[in-house]
């Protein structure tokens, strides 16, 4: 039997870290079959930015108060991320853990130190980011 494919939305991962009623049900529904193998769920990092906008601006949540509930969700193993490998993800969850730099600066740092680029920007917060050899966001 062939495994289904869910792209996941930025409001249904939403709905089911929040436990909002009226949906939970059904997104819980869905990890479960993704928990059990008999499914697969596509993400991609522009809803992780999203999820962590929403979080952070729209909740007012604090970074230690969400993220960990997003990588446990992505340490389900039929979990799959489309533009870059799972792990590179995590990486760069757990460095906005450790460092004060928002996500999109975190991914662009990544980016940029796999493929070489320099960035440009005219945010401060990155141009320093650019500089410090500490943050751990490669394997």
């Amino acid at each position: 039997m062939k495994t289904k494919h869910f792209l996941i939305d930025t409001n249904f991962i939403l709905r089911f870290l929040l436990d909002v009623p009226s949906q939970f049900k059904e997104a819980e529904r869905v990890f479960k079959k993704i928990e059990d193998k008999t499914a697969t769920g596509v993400v991609s990092v522009l809803v992780i930015n999203e999820l962590i906008w929403i979080f952070q601006y729209f909740y007012k949540k604090k970074r230690q108060d969400f993220i960990p509930q997003i990588l446990k969700l992505l340490s389900l193993k039929n979990i799959k991320i489309l533009e870059i490998k799972k792990a590179e993800l995590i990486n760069i969850l757990k460095a906005s853990l450790e460092n004060n730099f928002d996500y999109t600066d975190l991914y662009l740092l990544f980016l940029s130190k796999k493929s070489g680029q320099s960035i440009q920007s005219f945010d401060k917060q990155l141009i320093r980011a650019t500089k410090l050899n500490n943050i751990k966001i490669l394997s």
